[in-house]
């Protein structure tokens, strides 16, 4: 199976810079016509407080893959600045399992994948599924628990996981 949120991620990197740049329009018609003053610092309060509230949701484009013998997950920060791309493979078979964590008011969600290995356990950075709509998120979930459970009483054979 395989998840992509290629469409959200375009749509909210549009959706930060279409905020930033409004807001540095108002500030600048603010400047520029001091009868607007008011209304264009209000407006540019607004969208500010829309573009943390974005920033704090952590945003990421996910793509999530379990075909072949690893889970893939590729993600990066849907923020069209400050982007660092990053992947986390584990074998099937060394997969323990995963952790959903919610935060920022049931708004935001991240995963957190864990790996079984010869010294014990490994716990992955979060990755934010934030961007994914409930339906993407649950098939991940359903997918990532039917792995663990099938893992469970496989093996360990120096698995290497690898996050880069």
């Amino acid at each position: 199976m395989i998840v992509d949120s290629k469409l959200e991620t375009a749509k909210t990197r549009m959706t930060f810079v279409t905020l930033f740049g409004l807001s540095i329009a108002s500030f600048t018609i603010a400047y520029l016509v001091p009868e607007y003053l008011v209304p264009a610092i209000v407006i540019a309060i607004l969208l500010l407080v829309g573009y943390l509230y974005m920033h704090f949701l952590q945003l990421y484009y996910v793509y999530f893959s379990d075909a072949g013998d690893k889970i893939m997950v590729r993600f990066y920060y849907a923020h069209p600045f400050m982007r660092k791309y990053k992947a986390i493979e584990i074998p099937k078979n060394a997969l323990a399992g995963a952790e959903i964590k919610t935060g920022f008011f049931g708004k935001k969600m991240q995963l957190i994948l864990i790996q079984r290995t010869v010294k014990g356990e490994i716990k992955y950075p979060p990755v934010s599924l934030s961007l994914l709509n409930a339906k993407k998120q649950a098939d991940i979930v359903k997918a990532l628990q039917k792995l663990a459970n099938a893992s469970k009483n496989q093996p360990i054979n120096k698995p290497r996981g690898k996050y880069y």
